[in-house]
């Protein structure tokens, strides 16, 4: 990875945590050119080895980061499809999805036999030692407009499936798409129709919150994470061409505007809501694959410096 322009096509994207480390791309018009993990706080750098296959991270494909305390190692996961797989053709579809994990300390990828029931996508969240994404748009099953979410046991490498929660309340957003959020450890869903928030527990849907129509401002709503350990939730906000942030409080049901800034080019705003911990990439037990010393180093100081 190398600094890039403002006016570049290529992108720097967070691609979901780790125990403290974030998993970066940089993107070259959407197609994946390069992986590396960052620890923020200990200002750490890891290259990951170039992926064989083409991965271009659109609708249907995504990664995630994870860790397997069996053997204290952390582990890049990544599914995409090896061809074309229109979702009314199942049988083809599973067949072309393929699998590939990175051990961190390892100098390869290695494709494993399991694979998801459906394409994935957006980011992933690890939480008991699994990661979770969501079905992708164009193939999930569900009518109603709610997603499958897929799961990933890191440590057994085996996929599952999780139906999602059941909507309380009628729809009163026609637009907006449901994501998965991190919410101090455990897996959140939000309902961008409904504005409800639920929270995974023991592999079942439990109810985190709710907004009020009557106190969501106009535009998209995006859960950014818990703002405090009581589950106050930060939100980000797009009206009127502007971002804006508030902390919605669980206990009083009230919404704050923050002081938090946006860009005022109409970009959106990369926050990124992970727990600092001091857990070291470079403890981790390492072989053939050493960091880099010249353009990853040069590169990881310019990612690091946004935060």
């Amino acid at each position: 990875m190398k600094p890039l322009p403002k006016s570049s096509l290529v992108r720097i994207r967070v691609r979901g945590s780790c125990n403290g480390v974030l998993c970066l791309s940089q993107d070259d018009n959407k197609v994946v050119t390069s992986l590396v993990a960052v620890h923020p706080l200990r200002k750490e750098c890891y290259e990951l080895p170039p992926l064989l296959s083409c991965f271009d991270f659109m609708s249907r494909e995504s990664c995630g980061l994870g860790f397997d305390d069996s053997t204290n190692t952390l582990k890049m996961v990544c599914v995409f499809l090896k061809g074309l797989a229109p979702p009314d053709d199942l049988d083809l579809l599973r067949k072309n999805l393929c699998t590939m994990v990175h051990v961190f300390g390892t100098n390869s990828w290695r494709e494993i036999p399991q694979a998801p029931s459906y394409p994935i996508t957006g980011e992933a969240i690890f939480s008991n030692g699994c990661l979770h994404w969501l079905v992708s748009n164009l193939d999930s099953q569900i009518k109603d407009g709610g997603r499958e979410i897929i799961w990933f046991d890191v440590k057994k490498e085996e996929f599952g499936l999780i139906n999602p929660p059941k909507r309380m309340c009628d729809l009163w957003r026609v637009l907006g798409s449901d994501h998965l959020v991190d919410l101090n450890g455990d897996v959140g869903y939000v309902s961008n129709r409904t504005m409800e928030v639920w929270v995974l527990k023991h592999k079942e849907w439990v109810p985190h919150c709710r907004f009020e129509k009557q106190i969501i401002p106009y535009g998209y709503i995006d859960v950014l994470g818990c703002w405090n350990k009581d589950g106050d939730i930060l939100i980000k906000n797009r009206g009127g061409g502007k971002y804006k942030f508030f902390v919605y409080n669980l206990e009083s049901g009230v919404l704050h505007e923050t002081n938090i800034v946006g860009p005022d080019d109409g970009f959106s705003p990369n926050i990124i809501m992970h727990p600092n911990r001091l857990f070291s990439i470079h403890g981790i037990d390492t072989n053939s694959f050493q960091m880099k010393k010249t353009d990853l180093k040069k590169s990881c100081q310019h990612l690091l410096s946004y935060y």
